[in-house]
């Protein structure tokens, strides 16, 4: 990841950590009106979702940095601890919530989905590393880091398709589906040109010498 890439992956994390609690002062009548149908009966349940899922929003950044990693490897451990909470608490209360979303029934299908890539790519990095495979946690949870960032995609997609006309609902769906769809095949996209870039002899020396002292 190139020093850009990592300042602007900083920079919309916080911005949306932040953003994510702004009913906090406002209250959600206010600040989220499109999800204020679920404070009569499921508020709780939306607190719960919005809360958990700033977490690994908020952890996420430090989690995937290898200087971090090094100097504060304790902290590490604890931040993921309390991220894996954060995606599952997030993913299983939006389960809860898609069935009552006001949008089409593909804009609840989008998110379901979403959650769906937050719960099974954040487990099987957990259990990569309970099985101690250090390789295939970080390649997981490398996954679930792109899936979380769905969260900067789907603000941003969301002007992008009212622009082009979309109504509200509409395009809030589509969005849903832009979260992850898009993060996705940016992150596989990426995977592929390091590989044939590395192949080539171009982009960043590979590591293999520095890794396999360390082991």
């Amino acid at each position: 990841m190139t020093k850009t890439a990592r300042f602007l992956y900083w920079f919309f994390s916080a911005v949306v950590v932040v953003l994510a609690f702004r009913w906090v002062p406002f209250g959600v009548d206010w600040t989220i009106p499109n999800m204020s149908y679920h404070m009569e009966s499921r508020k709780w349940l939306l607190y719960t979702h919005m809360v958990a899922s700033a977490v690994p929003m908020a952890f996420v950044p430090f989690q995937i940095s290898n200087k971090f990693r090094a100097k504060f490897p304790r902290l590490h451990i604890n931040m993921g601890r309390a991220a894996i909470a954060g995606v599952f608490l997030g993913g299983f209360s939006l389960f809860a919530l898609v069935p009552h979303m006001d949008i089409p029934i593909w804009g609840r299908a989008g998110f379901f989905i979403s959650g769906l890539l937050w719960v099974t790519t954040g487990g099987i990095g957990l259990f990569f590393i309970l099985k101690r495979n250090i390789r295939l946690h970080r390649w997981w949870m490398m996954i679930t880091a792109t899936i979380i960032f769905g969260a900067v995609t789907q603000r941003l997609a969301l002007p992008i398709w009212i622009g082009f006309g979309f109504p509200f609902k509409e395009a809030y769906s589509l969005s849903a589906w832009s979260a992850w769809s898009v993060n996705l095949t940016l992150f596989f996209a990426w995977q592929y040109r390091r590989k044939w870039l590395g192949a080539l002899g171009f982009g960043s020396k590979p590591r293999s010498r520095a890794g396999s002292s360390s082991r």
